[in-house]
């Protein structure tokens, strides 16, 4: 198949279903499945097209970029700790950076570190602007950037609505994957009170 029409058909489906995992999953379609490659994802994370997370159940989901700008409100959360302050403050003054180059300017440890950006991308406050390093055909390192950096180079940026509207949208979309309840479970988890996340003040 080719890459044009990879992207073309993996494109497609998200915006239909919402969201994508990176493994196979039996509730939700993975890359691999649609005949998607880590090349045709990352293609459209770079073209704004895709949102990279860790916001249903921790996994890497990539979100469709309307999908993600309705679950801003429900899942964004304010900074909790210092060193989230520190990650995302250091991304915005330097517009972007690799996972080494973040950890060596704030020295951060490697352990600390992925603790403290597996909170960041679950609550989508950080993502993947675009590939740093090849380090194989099937994975490639990332280049690390806020949300605002994100959402500034899309080209359509959707205009937020209230809440109750995106609930309803969010359900006709996520319902081809997901009951009604699992669907309420998975907006309510907020973490916004700070009770499932590690504060490192």
């Amino acid at each position: 198949m080719e890459a044009n029409t990879k992207k073309l058909q993996l494109n497609t489906v998200i915006k239909d279903i919402g969201m994508l995992l990176l493994n196979e999953n039996k509730q939700f379609l993975s890359v691999m499945e649609l005949g998607g490659d880590w090349d045709t994802i990352m293609s459209l994370i770079e073209e704004r097209e895709v949102f990279f997370s860790k916001v249903y159940k921790k996994r890497t989901t990539y979100l469709s970029r309307e999908l993600y700008f309705l679950l801003k409100g429900f899942k964004q959360r304010a900074l909790l700790g210092i060193t989230e302050q520190k990650i995302c403050e250091f991304l915005s003054q330097c517009g972007g950076a690799d996972t080494e180059t973040i950890k060596a300017a704030l020295m951060i440890e490697d352990k600390k570190f992925k603790e403290v950006m597996d909170k960041l991308l679950e609550s989508m406050n950080v993502t993947v602007l675009h590939h740093a390093k090849t380090l194989n055909p099937q994975w490639s390192s990332f280049v690390w950037g806020t949300y605002e950096q994100w959402e500034k180079s899309c080209k359509n940026v959707e205009s937020p609505k209230n809440d109750d509207e995106n609930r309803k949208k969010i359900e006709s979309i996520l319902v081809k994957s997901m009951s009604i309840k699992e669907i309420s479970n998975f907006l309510n988890r907020r973490g916004q009170n700070g009770n499932s996340y590690i504060q490192d003040f």
